[in-house]
């Protein structure tokens, strides 16, 4: 994440009116993994919160609580929540054990994708300032909002 900066309001306005794709690490709010993909999710107009958790699954994984990149895919040619439910099936897991296993994953990635909308909008990341930008919900999918 990185701090907000006072032209990030227009760089934003700019982006919602022409979409660039992320040009080498950053994206227009200085954004990187994640964060990145959370922003250009929330562009498109066309995610609900659970549909960000499901794609934020596909290119990141949880391990011991954090996210991290998702590298390939198992033997099953699975990723994201599949290839995790496939590494629960090889243990001897309940399915009662597997279901919170899969509800706690979906509520650590719920809670990084809160977490960003946050510091998007009004809350500090630590030493890093907000972006003072402003979202909102329409019909169940997140966006920016001019």
């Amino acid at each position: 994440m990185s701090a907000g900066q006072p032209g990030d309001r227009n760089k934003t306005k700019l982006q919602m009116q022409n979409p660039t794709p992320q040009k080498g690490a950053k994206n227009w709010l200085r954004h990187s993994g994640q964060a990145a993909v959370i922003d250009e999710m929330l562009l498109t107009r066309s995610y609900s919160l659970d549909q960000m958790v499901t794609a934020v699954e596909k290119k990141f994984r949880v391990v011991e609580g954090r996210i991290i990149q998702q590298k390939g895919t198992n033997k099953l040619r699975h990723r994201g929540q599949a290839s995790f439910i496939d590494a629960l099936l090889k243990g001897s897991n309940s399915l009662d054990q597997m279901v919170k296993a899969v509800e706690k994953k979906f509520r650590i990635v719920e809670g990084r994708i809160l977490s960003h909308f946050a510091h998007l909008q009004d809350t500090p990341n630590g030493p890093m300032g907000p972006h003072n930008l402003k979202l909102k919900t329409a019909a169940g999918k997140w966006h920016f909002v001019p």
